[in-house]
């Protein structure tokens, strides 16, 4: 599963601090992460204000006993992590502390947003589910504003971020519990929701394509373009070939060094007659991480000056991109088919064979 720890609401009021901090470490080390003692103190807080929040809260909606706590859940794809996260039968609650914090950031409220961003556009499992999120700065006093709870996305699925104090977190949840009953009555199971794959939605997919269809970045686009679109052609025919005969082939773009191998493979992921032709989503993966910056500032220049639309426009730009190692752990060795119907390896000549591979990540 891709949370550290997960129960429903009610077994962990009964559950024993011990436990859960049992839990949590060993998932964390399970990962190969080293544990901080900041990490261990944060956890601690995060515990005990939940512990007394959620006490509050069944106390006034008996149903919220069942639903679902996820601590520590890793964002499939993204290799971000919440928290935490509150799954109700009307949808979900994000959760993200500022342990000891009583000041809330510019910085932090985009975090979350960010978050619930990638749960909306690229967690399977939370397509079409509205989503509450709350921030905690655990010494504020602050309380939840009830004043109005509206949708702050096109999609009408994200709503305004909510932000409160340590001793005022019952109150915030309830409040989200609130706003997603009117978006109607969407469930999923915790199960599932846990295990959830990274699938691009189609809008995010499209917007990203827009993006890069029209940026005016010198330094990306001046390569060999008349190379670039025979290998492209290439690319293409086979593709109609792989789906025409229901086989699949690989195809090796080799050339020298800045020939515009990469360049192939950016606009194979990005262009939308590519995507049209092979039917179902494009994957761009690339250990390459000066590469997947320079990309995503130089396209986001060249579109905005503000900063929540570079933000917003970063995430966008990133939606066929993924880390090439987290691509191989979460996709290569999961149960579920990948979701992809055309996969570009970036720098190919790195790509292990599949018992080495297997025997790295495990």
């Amino acid at each position: 599963m891709a949370s550290f720890f997960r129960s429903t609401v009610g077994d962990f009021l009964h559950m024993a601090v011990e436990v859960g901090m049992l839990h949590l470490t060993t998932s964390h080390a399970s990962r190969g992460l080293d544990l901080k003692p900041d990490q261990q103190r944060a956890w601690l807080g995060q515990w005990s204000c939940l512990m007394d929040s959620l006490s509050e809260v069944v106390a006034i909606i008996p149903s919220a006993s069942d639903w679902t706590l996820f601590l520590e859940y890793e964002i499939p794809g993204r290799r971000k992590r919440l928290d935490a996260v509150l799954l109700s039968d009307r949808g979900v609650i994000p959760i993200e502390f500022k342990v000891g914090e009583d000041t809330f950031r510019s910085a932090d409220r985009w975090q979350l947003k960010e978050y619930c961003w990638n749960l909306r556009d690229f967690h399977r499992a939370s397509s079409g589910l509205p989503i509450a999120p709350i921030l905690v700065a655990t010494a504020s006093t602050a309380l939840a504003d009830t004043t109005g709870h509206s949708f702050s996305d096109d999609q009408r699925l994200l709503f305004d971020l909510i932000e409160c104090g340590g001793a005022g977190l019952a109150a915030a949840i309830e409040l989200a519990s609130q706003a997603l009953k009117t978006a109607g009555c969407l469930s999923v199971s915790p199960d599932a929701w846990d295990d959830s794959i990274f699938a691009p939605t189609p809008s995010i997919i499209e917007s990203a394509q827009k993006i890069f269809a029209g940026h005016r970045v010198r330094e990306i686009n001046h390569a060999h373009s008349d190379i670039t679109d025979i290998t492209l052609v290439e690319i293409k025919n086979a593709i109609e070939q792989a789906k025409a005969n229901e086989e699949r082939i690989i195809c090796f773009v080799t050339g020298v060094p800045g020939a515009g191998k990469t360049l192939v493979g950016l606009n194979a992921a990005y262009d939308s007659e590519m995507l049209a032709v092979a039917g179902g989503s494009i994957c761009f993966a690339t250990g390459n991480k000066p590469l997947r910056e320079v990309l995503e500032k130089a396209v986001v220049r060249n579109h905005s000056s503000e900063v929540r639309n570079s933000l917003e426009l970063a995430h966008k730009t990133g939606a066929p991109m993924r880390d090439v190692h987290e691509f191989a752990r979460t996709t290569l060795l999961g149960q579920d088919a990948p979701p992809y119907h055309v996969v570009v390896f970036d720098e190919a000549q790195r790509v292990w064979d599949s018992a080495k591979l297997k025997d790295g990540l495990l």
